[in-house]
């Protein structure tokens, strides 16, 4: 079954998102808050993620090239932030990350995604 994501971008070269505040009203409603799909060359600066029932953002289907940085990100039950799907090149950077104490890890890198099993690497936490 299909994730129910807040926001979505898919399919989406040199994106731009600064400043902005990812929080649905009912944040029990979604699975994931940020969802970015097929994204390349993103740049994603002070930007607020309140984790919906599973994260708070989910990188997945071959996102390649994102940067996510001076960021506060809160977690959602599974985790903070997943990257699957054969992800590559992903930096966060100067990202504060606050767990939900419902999940079991805060970064999930590499987790199974039914749209690729192509690997994922590259994921750079700073």
């Amino acid at each position: 079954m299909p994730d129910t994501n807040y926001v979505s971008y898919a399919d989406l070269e040199d994106l731009r998102l600064e400043g902005a505040r990812f929080e649905a009203p009912e944040p029990l409603l979604y699975d994931d808050t940020l969802k970015f799909s097929h994204v390349r060359n993103a740049r994603v600066k002070r930007v607020y993620v309140v984790g919906g029932r599973e994260n708070a953002i989910d990188l997945n289907r071959m996102c390649r090239d994102i940067c996510i940085e001076d960021s506060t990100l809160k977690g959602g039950d599974q985790a903070t932030v997943v990257v699957k799907g054969g992800s590559e090149s992903v930096i966060f950077d100067r990202v504060i990350h606050v767990p939900s104490p419902k999940a079991w890890c805060e970064f999930l890198i590499g987790d199974w995604s039914d749209q690729s099993n192509a690997k994922t690497r590259g994921v750079v936490v700073w």
